[in-house]
């Protein structure tokens, strides 16, 4: 297969070429009839025979030269470009007998082949296959450096052609102008067809080579089934299990968060799971001010507030004598005195005469949002040194 794939590229690749030298060779051959007819010159003198023939052999020179370089280009930038190497066209088929460079670019199709064997779906990773990979790599770098200098190398030679051929054409500038137009006319048109010639005779040994092919392996006997039944894959069984799985594994997936689940996520919860009763919820404070309630007063959170002293008005028992509301967990930062200042200022500002009382010792925070000092207050009340009209601080 990959032995046809090549061949047809490089048929493919000659016969684009033919196209385009076909239309020069067809437009050049009609204006040298033209010409000849306008001027009457059938042929051209010996003198000018010599220079013509001169500058056509630098010319043939010069056009193979041409084709290897867009050999060499096709070359590179089919190395730049791809990353399979089945296609790729080998120089012995376009006329290039460069013994290194038609080994390198065999020994990059063996690689892939070998690799293509042991990785048919290219996933597979292996210390084997990374280092065909690695050997793949080294053959594209000296390719591309020998191209590369083979390019540099036609260039040099280009060059030192076109000299040669610029002496010439000023040679035939001493020969009459109707002659020296001929010559030049005659030149384009047998170098179009030598180039024609050339890629005839390779598109006929690139077919010769694809109809000698052969596939490595053949087919001697088919294989059959006289009797029996298939055994595997048993796609009845694959199914069922496929079934379950899909119904069981995301309901054991589901009972498994469930069971470890061990958060409060709706007020349910608490309702579902305790007798006390459930005042409500203060969302995740994120406007930077500690006093709500005062600051913004038509925020959610400050809602929440108010929510909750309206809910508490429910269970309290209904009495005259003041109502005393205590705030208090295990460990410190879960919003207590946050709680406190929001909760006093929302019953404040109802109208309730409120007093907030700040009962940790260790690390008072509660006077901070009031602009207040804490030289006296709780402990020095407790501890007889001050009265109570002294520590009640009005805000």
């Amino acid at each position: 297969k990959t032995k046809g794939i090549v061949s047809k590229n490089t048929i493919d690749f000659i016969n684009h070429q033919l196209i385009e030298i076909k239309d020069s060779l067809n437009f050049i051959e009609s204006q040298l009839q033209i010409f000849k007819k306008n001027n009457g010159v059938v042929q051209i003198s010996l003198e000018s025979e010599n220079f013509y023939n001169e500058i056509k052999k630098l010319q043939n020179e010069e056009s193979k030269l041409l084709i290897e370089n867009k050999y060499y280009d096709y070359l590179l930038k089919y190395l730049y470009d791809q990353n399979t190497y089945e296609s790729i066209i080998v120089p012995v088929s376009y006329g290039i007998s460069n013994n290194l460079l038609n080994n390198l670019i065999t020994e990059l199709v063996d690689l892939q082949l070998e690799r293509d064997l042991l990785n048919p779906n290219r996933s597979l990773k292996n210390p084997v296959i990374s280092e065909i990979d690695d050997k793949i790599f080294r053959v594209k770098e000296t390719l591309n450096d020998i191209v590369i200098n083979l390019k540099s190398k036609n260039d040099i030679v280009l060059e030192d052609i076109l000299d040669r051929i610029n002496i010439s054409e000023d040679m035939l500038n001493t020969i009459p102008s109707v002659e020296r137009e001929l010559i030049n006319i005659e030149r384009h048109y047998d170098l179009s067809e030598q180039i024609y010639l050339l890629l005839l005779t390779k598109k006929t040994e690139a077919e010769i080579l694809s109809a000698g092919n052969l596939p490595d392996s053949k087919i001697v006997e088919p294989a059959i089934i006289n009797s029996g039944t298939l055994i595997y894959p048993n796609n009845r069984e694959n199914y069922v299990l496929a079934f379950l799985i899909g119904i069981f594994f995301p309901f054991f997936i589901f009972t498994l968060i469930e069971l470890f689940y061990n958060k409060i996520s709706n007020p349910l919860d608490i309702e579902k799971n305790s007798n006390i009763p459930y005042l409500g919820y203060i969302v995740s404070n994120s406007t930077g001010f500690d006093l709500i309630v005062q600051k913004k007063p038509k925020s959610m959170i400050a809602e929440s507030f108010r929510n909750i002293r309206s809910n508490i008005e429910f269970i309290l028992p209904k009495h005259e004598d003041g109502k005393v509301i205590l705030f208090t967990s295990s460990i410190s930062g879960e919003g207590k005195t946050f709680c406190v200042k929001n909760l006093g200022s929302a019953y404040a500002i109802s109208g309730k005469k409120t007093i907030l009382i700040g009962a940790d010792l260790r690390k008072p925070r509660l006077y901070l949002s009031f602009d207040q000092s804490n030289d006296i207050g709780l402990s020095t009340y407790l501890s007889g040194n001050s009265t109570l009209k002294e520590i009640l601080k009005q805000s």
